[in-house]
């Protein structure tokens, strides 16, 4: 309940932010908005942390074994840390070695959650210079696993001597005076040495006071068939057309069941731009009545609704299709991010999984991604 209470709230402020990038607006304006984007995903780190620390004390810490892309893990750290870089007129370079695998099997997102709090704190310390990622491959691992290894270095402050056995320890601060010139909430290098060592691998540093630091850590993954993508060095991705404008929607329909009614707008906006004819419901009762007497292509379901909730709402649309044939894809929205959580909306008849606070863009390509799938299983059939 906790995590729900804290995570829809944020899907609603970084929902509205991002509706009001897209409408014209003056430069400094725009740059209002962002400065408040940044304030908010920061505040979402942070709330991350905290329940990720929750997780680790009550030892609900699970790992992915799922095949992703190298390149676009390394593109998600990037993309997060460049316009702080840029801003602080700091290099961000990413080096992978010919060797690496480019697919790999393993936990796409923790090891992502680790390259951020590594090169973010690298960026964050650093006020001229570069922060550089590189990733070596150092041979086999048990299992026919490879060892990868990745290292973070900049040309930033340091650590002084006298704080550095304490720096993986919970609620360190390297910068300790009154005046916290460099904020944070000394969570974020206990939590991914907690990681690394669940993934199997090791985490070290080394750092000259003044000079710089380099963070490095190895961890044991599987090489997994590869994709068309490669693992070179992220590209910088175009902005300003990554949702079409609003027309009449023609597109797929879908149900949306949802009780938050700022994230209903959020959504509603955002879908119709994305050219799909949507429709609302506010409980998982009234999903059901909705889907029994439409014609939707996909659901997207809140996990926590009143009346019926989401579990319960799918339970008895899969039951229906039983008997009426057909089957109807349903994405489930939930606040609850534990890997038990995700299990449980699978296990329930749910075909994927979106975390709140939602990213928005990412649901939409989910969304396109299911509606794919299905189109081609049709044809098959």
């Amino acid at each position: 309940n906790m995590s729900h209470e804290l995570r829809t709230p944020m899907t609603g402020v970084l929902g509205m932010l991002d509706l009001i990038l897209l409408d014209k607006l003056e430069a400094q304006q725009k740059k209002h908005i962002e400065i408040a984007q940044t304030s908010a995903r920061s505040l979402v780190r942070i709330l991350n942390d905290i329940l990720d620390l929750t997780k680790i004390e009550m030892g609900k810490l699970t790992l992915e074994e799922i095949p992703f892309s190298l390149r676009d893990c390394l593109e998600t750290t990037y993309n997060i840390l460049l316009p702080v870089a840029k801003s602080k007129g700091l290099g961000l370079h990413f080096t992978v070695a010919d060797e690496v695998p480019g697919s790999l099997i393993g936990d796409p997102t923790r090891l992502n959650q680790v390259l951020t709090n590594l090169a973010g704190n690298a960026v964050k310390f650093t006020t001229k210079g570069q922060v550089e990622i590189r990733v070596v491959t150092g041979g086999r691992a048990a299992g026919g696993k490879r060892s990868i290894a990745f290292s973070v270095t900049d040309t930033g402050i340091g650590i002084p001597v006298d704080k550095q056995d304490r720096l993986f320890r919970l609620f360190s601060q390297v910068d300790e005076s009154h005046s916290r010139s460099y904020g944070g909430t000394g969570l974020g290098l206990a939590i991914s040495k907690e990681i690394v060592e669940r993934m199997g691998g090791t985490i070290a540093f080394a750092s000259a006071e003044g000079k710089g630091s380099t963070f490095a850590f190895t961890v044991p993954l599987g090489e997994a068939v590869p994709s068309h993508q490669d693992a070179g060095a992220p590209g910088r991705r175009e902005t300003g057309a990554d949702l079409p404008g609003a027309a009449a929607p023609s597109g797929p329909r879908l149900l949306v069941a949802e009780d938050d009614a700022t994230i209903r707008q959020v959504l509603g906006i955002l879908l119709l731009r994305s050219n799909h004819a949507i429709d609302f419901a506010e409980s998982g009762r009234q999903a059901v009545a909705m889907w029994e007497t439409g014609d939707y292509d996909l659901i997207l379901m809140d996990v926590q609704m009143p009346l019926m909730n989401g579990f319960e709402a799918t339970a008895a649309i899969r039951t229906k299709e039983r008997a009426r044939g057909g089957r109807i894809p349903i994405i489930a929205m939930t606040a609850h991010a534990l890997k038990e959580d995700e299990e449980r909306c699978l296990d329930a008849g749910m075909d994927a999984y979106i975390s709140k606070p939602i990213d928005f863009k990412k649901c939409i390509q989910l969304i396109k991604d299911i509606l794919q799938q299905k189109s081609r299983r049709g044809r098959k059939n």
